[in-house]
């Protein structure tokens, strides 16, 4: 388990990701992210080889998280996290954010978020998402935010879209 509490911790880059390597000796790791972390840094727990990754299995906010960011690659490569769910305050999905984490199979947008980069889910076993941003800017044909050239769920997708939703940006579910 790793709880983590930080509050104040500015991005990292790929050259300084502090838990690359995270449980590589062991079973997955619990991440328990504090109720007062606003943001999940950038590169926190990026991965720059298949070889070696962060062995992060299941993520988990405390009840009442006021989590508004979760930062640029920061759970990259992270293959075998098979749950993360999303707090209610995020508004920022950095890109590449979840890229690669094949085992992410159930996926929430909140209704918070206005902004998701560039192939944040890409290569991600997804077989659910539910949808509920009622205030995500227009994204562009090149955003890929799904997109996965591994055949990871060959059954398809499931994607639920929340009652409060209004409109559909452009280009969401392209390449899905």
């Amino acid at each position: 388990i790793i709880n983590y509490n930080v509050v104040n911790m500015n991005d990292l880059n790929n050259y300084s990701s502090v838990f690359s390597n995270a449980g590589q000796n062991g079973n997955g790791i619990c991440l328990k992210i504090g109720k007062e972390v606003e943001k999940i840094p950038a590169y926190l727990f990026y991965s720059k080889t298949n070889e070696t990754f962060a062995n992060v299995d299941i993520v988990e906010f405390a009840e009442g998280s006021v989590c508004e960011s979760i930062g640029a690659y920061a759970f990259y490569n992270c293959k075998n996290m098979s749950k993360f769910i999303t707090p209610d305050n995020v508004s920022f999905i950095g890109e590449y954010a979840f890229y690669n984490c094949e085992c992410l199979s159930d996926i929430n947008i909140p209704e918070n978020v206005i902004s998701i980069g560039n192939q944040a889910y890409g290569n991600c076993g997804i077989s659910q998402i539910k949808y509920n941003a009622i205030k995500l800017e227009s994204l562009n044909e090149d955003s890929n935010i799904f997109y996965s050239y591994l055949l990871l769920n060959p059954n398809g997708i499931k994607v639920t879209i929340g009652k409060e939703v209004t409109k559909i940006p452009a280009y969401i579910f392209n390449n899905v």
